[in-house]
């Protein structure tokens, strides 16, 4: 099974051998995959909608896997089985992977693995709250969409400004897919800023703060 490229980065940053959870699986790829390699060797994949569930099913029993990856129709962390050490959530929205993290559930989680295309501010912000750090940063850009991929595992950090807005790895490797994606973002607030009436100060301002901020970064190669 050919992984996409964001999924495939994802697998990259799971660890060996502890039980993943993939929320929001949809076709349970990247749970398949992780088990047919032998990175590990059980898995659950999980879908709160049971249309995804549904093609997750015929996937894993085309695989052969039935009796290593589980499809559960599943609300987020609620009711995780207890035997999951590492949780991988990708696809979704920075404040929906977020709110999904805000459970006593992830007291169980050794290593999380987090992909998004919006507010990944959000995430790192929640990895914080949460006593979360993170070890591992990727950026993808598919199908048009720009993707940053997290790795955290417990533990204290202190993210700066920068660090939770960019990405504290991402911010210091500055690959060409990152300047790629701040400099397509920069003409966004641009066009945005030079419609805003004169009278509309404040919002004039929070977008100049934004837009120099952004500057200032791409610039800082």
């Amino acid at each position: 099974m050919l992984l996409s490229l964001r999924l495939q980065r994802a697998y990259e940053f799971l660890e060996p051998e502890l039980v993943l959870a993939d929320v929001g699986c949809d076709h349970a790829f990247l749970a398949i995959e992780a088990v047919l390699r032998s990175k590990i060797t059980k898995a659950y994949a999980i879908d709160n909608k049971k249309e995804p569930l549904k093609r997750a099913e015929q996937n894993i029993r085309f695989a052969g896997l039935e009796n290593q990856v589980f499809p559960l129709l599943n609300d987020g962390l609620e009711n995780l089985p207890k035997d999951v050490r590492q949780l991988s959530i990708c696809g979704l929205g920075g404040g929906l992977i977020a709110s999904i993290l805000d459970h006593e559930k992830i007291k169980q989680i050794q290593v999380l693995v987090l992909g998004t295309n919006k507010d990944a501010l959000l995430i790192r912000k929640k990895l914080e709250e949460l006593k979360f750090q993170i070890i591992d940063e990727d950026i993808v850009y598919e199908d048009g969409v720009f993707y940053e991929l997290i790795k955290a595992i417990p533990g204290e950090s202190r993210l700066d400004e920068r660090e939770l807005y960019f990405g504290p790895i991402l911010r210091k490797t500055k690959s060409k897919v990152f300047v790629s994606k701040w400099k397509k973002y920069l003409d966004y607030l641009e066009k945005i800023y030079s419609k805003v009436p004169e009278k509309h100060q404040e919002k004039r301002f929070s977008l100049a703060q934004e837009i120099q901020l952004i500057e200032e970064e791409i610039n800082d190669l």
